[in-house]
């Protein structure tokens, strides 16, 4: 993503100097497609989230029941054999 201020240069130079977007492309040592997308728009793009909630946001009811919870919660973890015989 490139600042404002170069959008602001490469604007300048196609829609108000004249110069081609080609002939732009070569000067600022860019792609074409590039300066394309920067005359389409006149800001970058700006940052977006991706749509995927967090596992404590999808769980959050879960986690606050749990919490609330008096009894205690007693986890082992991964991989370790329980003392209990079979």
């Amino acid at each position: 993503m490139y600042p404002v201020d170069i959008y602001n240069r490469v604007r300048g130079a196609c829609l108000k100097d004249g110069m081609s977007a080609r002939e732009t492309a070569r000067y600022f040592n860019k792609d074409r497609k590039t300066f394309a997308q920067m005359l389409r728009h006149e800001l970058p793009p700006g940052y977006a989230r991706c749509g995927k909630a967090g596992l404590v946001r999808l769980h959050r009811d879960v986690l606050t029941r749990l919490a609330s919870t008096q009894s205690t919660v007693c986890c082992r973890p991964l991989g370790m054999k329980s003392n209990k015989a079979k």
